[in-house]
């Protein structure tokens, strides 16, 4: 039976600076695809695949986002938790999984990016969750690249290690030449299922006066360079990047019709 992570992390406190004007009268983790916001589809995700605890990190500024899923998904509460968790200075995705790690009490978790809709028969998670056990530190899902509709490049250093699971031997930092970026056909998804490894040296990089961004590619790295091993499994399905028009289009194409599925 495949692993399912009892909680979810759902990072939402972006500022959607890549979106803009759009997202200054919007939220694109509200952007409708149907007559559901995209965040609702991506809970229900995690939900369906077996998580019990939802922690959905937010800014201030988008109290809107919390105001509609406390009063949208009240009728589901028998389903699974619903939680907040603050991140007030927007300092990267490395940073948001930090602040809600504070509300995370199992050794392994799964991380959701609401910008990813993802069509698939078995939910992501399972399909990690086959892949992932005891001794494993951190699993993200990768799929081939004509499978992934207008999302952004990959930035993992992929070795074969199976059929399906590849080792992931690095990142690719912001700002590094394109001639080192990865030739792999297989892109991020945005789901991952993690361990308390990924908070722990999050937590040594980041400091009150860092500076810019603490990115998942940095943790990442820092992980690969303390002997840890990270793997990342192709998952079978097709992804919609909501961030963009050709996958926010696409998303509605496929769910418009539809509603989000909880079992």
């Amino acid at each position: 039976m495949a692993y399912a992570p009892k909680t979810a992390i759902i990072p939402a406190a972006g500022r959607g600076m890549r979106l803009r004007p759009v997202t200054a009268a919007v939220h694109k983790e509200m952007f409708p695809v149907g007559s559901y916001p995209a965040i609702e589809w991506v809970i229900a995700e995690a939900v369906r695949s077996g998580c019990e605890t939802i922690i959905v990190v937010i800014n201030p500024a988008k109290s809107i986002i919390k105001n509609y899923l406390q009063s949208r998904l009240k009728v589901l509460r028998k389903k699974f938790s619903l939680e907040f968790a603050s991140h007030t200075k927007s300092r990267g995705l490395a940073q948001a999984i930090l602040i809600a790690g504070k509300l995370i009490h199992e050794p392994s978790f799964a991380v959701l990016l609401p910008d990813n809709l993802i069509d698939s028969d078995v939910p992501v998670l399972l399909q990690l969750g086959e892949y992932f056990d005891k001794d494993t530190t951190h699993i993200a899902a990768v799929m081939r690249a004509q499978n992934v509709t207008a999302t952004r490049k990959g930035t993992l250093k992929l070795t074969i290690h199976s059929e399906s699971l590849f080792k992931i031997t690095g990142t690719i930092q912001s700002g590094e030449p394109e001639s080192n970026a990865s030739t792999s056909p297989l892109l991020g998804v945005g789901r991952s299922i993690m361990t308390r490894d990924f908070i722990e040296h999050a937590r040594k990089l980041y400091k009150d006066e860092f500076e810019g961004e603490l990115t998942d590619g940095m943790v990442l790295q820092a992980m690969i360079d303390a002997g840890l091993d990270l793997y990342a499994c192709r998952i079978e399905g097709h992804c919609h990047d909501i961030s963009t028009a050709d996958g926010h289009a696409t998303a509605i194409r496929r769910f418009g019709k539809e509603k989000p599925q909880w079992q």
